[in-house]
């Protein structure tokens, strides 16, 4: 009967906190098919941040870069990380295809909770002072890379120019080519469709 007794007895095999509990006591659990879950068990002293990085980025990734995030409970507090995993099998969302990248994060403070949503920034690189521009100025990127922007001469004139860009941080991105330091450019320039109706209108 000892023996029977011991059988009954499950030993988690790690420190922490139970985070779920889909049984109860006296429930009975029957293992046929599938396992069945007693409880999950997590530690909540790292949490592993997951972030969806499209197609096009994905080639920039690296591990051991730093990842910074926010929350929408936070206060604008920001948490930092170094990406540990790039899962090699992507996800689909209709046609868009994303790759998720994981990194850990302390959470001794149990600021964090599970699920929660954050706005993730990867760190690809960076430089100092450089020639940069609000990314709202770039118009549509042609087959070479470039970025038409409307440069105001010095008559307050709009001159098209072809602009290579480098690094960018969601607001601003470096100029390489086409633009010097100094010269002004119109925000949220038209598009080409925009300036054709405009001109047919006229």
């Amino acid at each position: 009967r000892k023996l029977r007794q011991s059988y009954t007895r499950i030993t988690a095999p790690m420190d922490g906190t139970v985070v779920n509990l889909p049984v109860q006591a006296g429930q009975t659990v029957i293992a046929v098919q599938v396992t069945p879950v007693m409880l999950t068990l997590a530690d909540l002293d790292t949490i592993t941040v997951r972030a969806k990085v499209p197609e096009a980025d994905i080639q920039s990734i690296k591990l051991g870069q730093v990842a910074r995030f926010t929350t929408l409970s936070g206060e604008g507090k920001r948490y930092e990380g170094k990406l540990r995993v790039i899962q090699p099998v992507p996800e689909r969302a209709g046609n868009a295809v994303f790759y998720n990248v994981l990194f850990d994060v302390d959470n001794r403070d149990r600021a964090l909770f599970s699920d929660m949503t954050v706005q993730v920034d990867i760190e690809t690189g960076s430089v100092k002072q450089v020639p940069a521009m609000p990314i709202v100025a770039l118009g549509e990127r042609g087959k070479d890379g470039r970025f038409t922007v409307q440069v105001l001469d010095a008559d307050n004139k709009q001159v098209p120019r072809q602009v290579k860009v480098g690094l960018q941080d969601g607001a601003r991105v470096q100029v390489l080519d086409g633009v010097k330091a100094g010269e002004k450019v119109l925000l949220a320039p038209p598009s080409a469709a925009d300036a054709a109706a405009s001109a047919a209108s006229s």
